[in-house]
C-alpha cells in the first residue's frame, strides 16, 4: 500500500505581495489504515491503563497476556514514530517550496527570471533548502509547476514516497507525503518618464544631487540582471530653453529642426496627437540658437546603462520651459506617437490592464519661458503661459490613467503650486507630491517614488 498524505500551505508574505494559498487540509485516505490507527490508539491507552496492575499479579496467565498485550504497544509505538517522520519531512519540504515558490514568483514580478527559467528556478531553490534540513537521503519531486502569466499566478507541488518503519509490520511499506502552495504575483509592466530639470538654476551642486537622485530611481527599478525587457522601461526628458529630441527632431517638426523642439499650438496643444498628423513646433529662437540641452531624450528603454550613462552627463543651463519638459514625458508614453520611436520604445495602449503608466516631474523653478503666439524674448517672462500649459498638459495626462508623481527641489511657492497641481491626488498612504528642501530629501523622494512604483507594479 502506498497510502497519501496531502497537505497544502498558507503562506503570507506582505513585503511582497498578495500571496493565496490552497486550502489547508491533511488526511488519511485509506479507511483501512484509519481504522487500524484507532485500532492501535485504543490498544496504547488500554495497555497504560492496565501496566500497573499487570506490575503487581504474579499470575502466569496474568504475564502471558501482558506479553501479548505489548504487540499493539509496539505498533503504537512503531506508528508514533513513521508520524512523527512525516510531519517532520512535511515540514521541512513545505517551508522549501514556500521559499523557492516566493523566490520564483519574485522574479517573473521584477522580471529577472523568465517562464521557461521557473522549473530550473524551483528544483535548484529547492534542493539547496532541503539541504541540511535533517531530510537527507529522500528523493523529492516538484511538480505541477503552473505559471499563469496572465493572471499572474504560480503554482507547484512537491512529493517524496517515505518508507515506513514500523508501520510495514501493518501492511504500510511508504507514505506519499505532498505539499503544494500556490502564490499570486504582480505582472505588471512599466513605462515611466522622467522629466528632469537641467536648467541654470540648477548648476553646482544641484545638478550632482539629481544625478544621484536619478540614477538610484534607475538602480531600483532595473535591477541587474534584468531577463525580460518589457517589465519596466523608463524614459528620460531633460529639458531647459526647450527640449532636445536629438535624432527625432526632423520627423516630429516636419523637417524644421534637426534638434530644438517647442510647443505646439493650436487644438492639439496640450494632448498626445500624432505629430505626423500635428507636428511640433520649432521656434527659431530655440532652433538657431541651439537653446536646448546638450544631452537629448531617451526613449522607453530597459537598458540601464544607457539611462545612467545619459544622466551622468547632464550638464546645467538655460532657462525653464517647464510644460515641454511634461510634453515630452506625455509623448513618450503615448501609443499614438509609436511612428516616431524605435519598435522596442513602444507604448503599450491606455487602458490594457497590463501596464502602469508614471511619469515622474522635477524642477527647482519657475516655468518661464514660451514660445507659440510670442514675439521678443521667449524666456524668462513667460510664466503664466508656460503654467498654464504644464496644467492643461497634465489634466489630460491624468485623464489618459496616467499616475503623476512631482518633486519639487529647494523651489519657489508658485513652482510648488504648480507640480502640486499636476500630480495625481493622494489616496490614504500613497503620496505623489514632494517638496525637496535640499539634495538629501530629493534623492529620499526618488526612492520613494521608485519604490512605490514596485509596489504598484506587484499588488495590482
Amino acid at each position: 500500500m502506498h497510502p497519501s498524505f496531502q497537505w497544502s500551505s498558507i503562506v503570507h508574505a506582505p513585503q511582497f505581495g498578495r500571496i493565496r494559498a490552497f486550502t489547508v487540509g491533511n488526511h488519511i485516505e485509506s479507511v483501512a489504515e484509519f481504522i487500524m490507527i484507532e485500532r492501535i490508539s485504543a490498544a496504547t491507552k488500554f495497555l497504560a491503563g492496565n501496566l500497573v496492575r499487570f506490575r503487581h499479579d504474579s499470575r502466569g496467565n496474568i504475564a502471558i497476556i501482558g506479553a501479548i498485550s505489548l504487540l499493539p504497544a509496539i505498533l503504537a509505538v512503531g506508528a508514533a514514530v513513521d508520524y512523527s517522520r512525516i510531519y517532520q519531512v512535511r515540514s521541512s519540504m513545505s517551508a522549501a517550496l514556500d521559499a523557492a515558490v516566493i523566490s520564483a514568483a519574485k522574479g517573473l514580478s521584477s522580471g529577472t527570471l523568465l517562464d521557461t527559467q521557473v522549473a530550473d528556478h524551483l528544483n535548484a531553490m529547492v534542493a539547496a533548502n532541503l539541504g541540511g534540513s535533517g531530510t537527507g537521503g529522500l528523493t523529492y519531486s516538484v511538480i505541477n509547476i503552473d505559471n499563469n502569466a496572465d493572471e499572474g499566478k504560480l503554482s507547484a507541488g512537491i512529493q517524496v514516497d517515505l518508507p515506513m518503519v514500523l508501520m510495514s509490520m501493518a501492511g504500510i511499506s511508504s507514505k506519499t507525503v505532498a505539499s503544494s502552495v500556490e502564490v499570486t504575483y504582480g505582472n505588471q509592466k512599466v513605462e515611466l518618464t522622467m522629466m528632469l530639470d537641467v536648467t541654470g538654476s540648477m548648476y553646482g551642486s544641484k545638478i550632482s544631487a539629481l544625478k544621484t537622485a536619478a540614477k538610484d530611481a534607475v538602480e531600483i527599478l532595473i535591477p541587474t540582471g534584468l531577463q525580460d525587457e518589457t517589465k519596466i522601461r523608463i524614459g528620460l526628458v531633460p529639458y531647459s530653453y526647450s527640449v532636445n529630441a536629438g535624432s527625432y527632431a526632423d520627423d516630429v517638426t516636419d523637417e524644421q529642426s534637426d534638434r530644438c523642439v517647442t510647443e505646439r499650438g493650436g487644438d492639439e496643444a496640450f494632448n498626445d496627437a500624432s505629430p505626423i498628423a500635428y507636428p511640433v513646433g520649432a521656434d527659431p529662437r530655440a532652433v538657431d540658437n541651439n537653446y536646448c540641452p546638450s544631452r537629448a531624450i531617451r526613449p522607453l528603454t530597459s537598458d540601464r546603462n544607457d539611462l545612467i550613462g545619459d544622466i551622468n552627463t547632464y550638464s546645467a543651463g538655460g532657462y525653464t520651459a517647464g510644460h515641454l519638459g511634461i510634453a515630452w514625458s506625455y509623448y513618450m508614453l503615448s501609443p499614438n506617437w509609436n511612428d516616431v520611436w524605435p519598435a522596442k520604445s513602444d507604448a503599450n495602449p491606455y487602458g490594457d490592464g497590463k501596464t502602469i503608466k508614471v511619469a515622474l516631474l522635477m524642477t527647482d523653478g519657475i516655468f518661464n519661458t514660451f514660445y507659440d503666439g510670442t514675439t521678443g524674448t521667449a524666456w524668462g517672462s513667460n510664466a503664466a503661459l508656460s503654467n498654464n500649459a504644464a496644467t492643461k498638459l497634465c489634466q489630460d495626462m491624468r485623464s489618459r490613467g496616467i499616475i503623476i508623481y512631482s518633486v519639487a527641489f529647494a523651489a519657489p511657492p508658485s513652482a510648488q503650486a504648480i507640480l502640486q497641481s499636476c500630480a495625481t491626488p493622494d489616496e490614504g498612504d500613497e503620496q505623489h507630491y514632494y517638496n525637496a528642501a535640499n539634495g538629501e530629501q530629493l534623492k529620499q523622494a526618488f526612492t520613494d517614488i521608485a519604490n512605490s512604483i514596485q509596489m504598484l507594479r506587484i499588488s495590482r
